[in-house]
């Protein structure tokens, strides 16, 4: 059983991240934010999150520090998407729920430059879960109650300027990690790991961090673009949940 659930779970992941190339994500009551990164307030200054599930809404304050991204024409996902130059602090604040230990992070980007080797661009910084770049692939990091890391290194070799998707899912209960990037044309690669348990959470962190590191200089943030950015549960009491089990049974009937 264990294993056809590993099995479920990654073809939700999957098929999540395969839709994800050319469609906006729809909102879900599951979600902690959801940006499509279209517009703004009046100010300019708070790109919008999406909560038409009626769920609260997160909005990303991309003027945090004094500093704007800039919102530019031509998404893939058709409207506009988040430049960011490597010197901006967007942030969410209030977002990320600490006692949520099954969670999805989803989003899409393009590099515009890669970390010089053995260092690390920040790409999605939660208190749980967080994503960067590591030279040129993707790296996720995690922590465990102990604070110890747990990283997986995709197996995707990147090339600047060339929009991928991420998705990256955790499961506090089995210790399973997902981590899956790529995007239609060249092909999505899955890595995973077993290994984690109780999540790491730091009390009162609840904000989320887009292309920036709280904890390090300069160096770590990002020069690229992002779009469709999503953090979500995932949905009890199956982790794959339904469109995974859909993808899953489709499988089965083709044999």
């Amino acid at each position: 059983m264990k294993n056809l659930l590993i099995k479920l779970s990654l073809i939700f992941a999957l098929v999540v991240v395969c839709s994800s190339a050319s469609a906006e994500y729809t909102d879900s009551t599951a979600n902690f934010l959801l940006w499509h990164c279209d517009s703004t307030n009046s100010t300019g200054t708070i790109t919008p999150d999406d909560n038409s599930s009626g769920r609260t809404a997160h909005p990303l304050d991309l003027n945090n520090g004094g500093a704007n991204a800039i919102m530019m024409p031509g998404s893939p996902y058709g409207g506009s998407y988040l430049y960011l130059d490597g010197t901006v602090t967007p942030t969410a604040w209030g977002t990320y729920e600490a006692s949520k230990d099954k969670v999805s992070l989803d989003f899409s980007f393009r590099p515009h430059a890669f970390p010089a080797s053995g260092e690390y661009d920040q790409l999605l910084w939660t208190i749980g879960p967080r994503i960067y770049l590591y030279g040129n692939v993707v790296q996720s990091l995690t922590y465990d109650a102990a604070a110890g890391a747990h990283f997986i290194t995709s197996s995707k070799t990147l090339t600047a300027d060339t929009w991928y998707s991420v998705s990256y899912t955790t499961d506090n209960g089995t210790g399973e990690e997902v981590l899956i990037v790529g995007n239609d044309v060249d092909g999505y690669t899955t890595n995973t790991s077993t290994a984690l348990s109780d999540i790491y959470f730091v009390d009162g962190y609840t904000f989320v961090l887009l292309g920036w590191d709280l904890n390090a200089g300069t160096e770590r943030f990002a020069n690229a673009d992002f779009d469709e950015i999503r953090a979500y549960t995932i949905p009890e009491p199956f982790t794959f949940g339904f469109i995974g089990l859909v993808g899953f049974l489709a499988l089965r009937r083709k044999k």
